[in-house]
């Protein structure tokens, strides 16, 4: 099964791939066959045996193409969340002032970020 959290961006951020094998795998034209692994949203650095989503391996399978996965308001998120880094928060006031669901995104979002900026740096070491 194949890992490979770049080539399903690239169907986010580029469209899905030309090649046939690809959009099987990720489910470009239907349920992708055998799928892809991404990390687990839900318990990304630490595996949790009682997570629902991956049972503690820390990976999901996605059987959908990445770019049906996406909501608007994911896409939100992320656009929130860089304004976050830059010190804009979307109500005034501090972090105590901010929806519960903004602050569980950045939560979310700074791990997910986190995970994958760490796995790029061991990538670059290992070449």
């Amino acid at each position: 099964m194949a890992w490979d959290h770049c080539a399903a961006r690239r169907c986010l951020s580029r469209g899905c791939p030309e090649a046939k094998e690809a959009r099987r795998i990720f489910g470009c034209d239907g349920d992708g066959d055998p799928g892809y692994l991404l990390d687990c949203w839900r318990c990304y650095h630490h595996p949790d045996p009682g997570c629902p989503l991956c049972h503690g391996s820390g990976e999901v399978t996605y059987r959908d193409c990445p770019a049906r996965l996406v909501t608007q308001g994911i896409v939100e998120m992320h656009e929130a969340y860089a304004h976050y880094r830059e010190g804009l928060l979307p109500i005034m006031g501090g972090m105590r002032d901010q929806s519960r669901s903004f602050c569980e995104g950045v939560r979310l979002l700074a791990g997910m970020y986190s995970m994958h900026q760490e796995r790029e740096m061991k990538a670059g070491k290992q070449r």
